[in-house]
């Protein structure tokens, strides 16, 4: 639960909160749109014992930002209602919707590493009253910083966005050895973010390269050579693709061979799990010294 203070003039006896498992979307007719409830938990302005306000919510307006890249994606569309405080402990939840198109989703996604760090930037007009009428207006502005975690974005989220279905592979934590190969499913990454399939279809390529000359290397002498090898073999067939379509088309009479997002899903995965698979090997292996 992330929270902050919804502090009208110096008075700050009111409190914003925003569950992020409460967050979700729909692309409905074709438009995409993230919808983040807003919870105020609400009491009249009590400066003293004699004097309270009561005041009016009028609107709610907010900006919603890539928190640790302070890029905007989206402003929140119009359609708050006016709530009044005139009681104590009163609540109140905004559906804030902010509206999202293919670019943008993938923009986040290309940004994203794990849980997906959000802010927002509240703009709140408030009406205070003077006995029963509108006296004047108060803006409190405030910002909240909350994160979603990433299997809740993958699994709820993103397909609701119409942005296609995922399923997460937990790589184990620990010591990487072999860093440049890890630099390479970095930058396929990306380029699977930007649906870039031929980059991805590279920098898996160069992972593999650096791999195989790395294990050839360090398990020269070890019965776990072969097993490196066979993998290997299913591996660097299918990720040169790319580089012999021609080939493949020649050996199909009819229709054409497209190299898209699927096989770039598939790569990328096997990549993740040769690099790991390798790592493995070489820590398996007593002789090989790190450094």
């Amino acid at each position: 639960m992330a929270e902050g203070t919804l502090q009208i003039g110096s008075w700050s006896g009111n409190k914003i909160s925003i569950d992020p498992s409460k967050i979700y979307a729909n692309a409905g007719l074709e438009y995409p749109r993230l919808i983040i409830p807003v919870r105020l938990d609400l009491n009249p302005i009590k400066e003293s014992n004699a004097r309270v306000t009561n005041y009016i919510i009028l609107d709610t307006k907010a900006e919603l930002f890539l928190a640790d890249k302070n890029l905007k994606i989206s402003d929140s569309i119009s359609g708050s209602y006016p709530y009044k405080v005139f009681a104590e402990r009163l609540n109140a939840t905004y559906n804030l919707e902010f509206p999202l198109n293919n670019k943008g989703i993938s923009k986040i996604e290309g940004y994203r590493r794990d849980n997906l760090a959000l802010q927002l930037n509240l703009k709140f007009s408030i009406g205070l009253y003077e006995q029963n009428f509108i006296g004047s207006i108060d803006n409190s502005y405030t910002q909240i910083g909350f994160q979603i975690e990433q299997s809740y974005w993958v699994k709820n989220i993103l397909p609701s966005l119409n942005f296609g279905e995922y399923f997460i592979i937990e790589i184990p934590r620990g010591n990487k050895l072999i860093n440049e190969a890890w630099d390479y499913i970095l930058k396929a990454d990306d380029c699977y973010g930007r649906w870039d399939t031929k980059g991805v279809f590279a920098n898996c390529r160069e992972m593999g390269s650096l791999l195989d000359k790395v294990l050839k290397e360090k398990l020269s002498n070890n019965p776990n050579i072969v097993k490196w090898e066979r993998s290997f073999s299913k591996f660097s067939h299918f990720v040169s693709l790319f580089l012999h379509v021609e080939d493949v088309k020649g050996n199909k009479p009819e229709g054409k061979v497209d190299v898209n997002k699927n096989d770039a899903e598939h790569i990328l995965i096997n990549s993740k799990a040769l690099l790991k698979y390798a790592e493995e090997l070489i820590k398996n292996d007593i002789s090989f010294n790190i450094g």
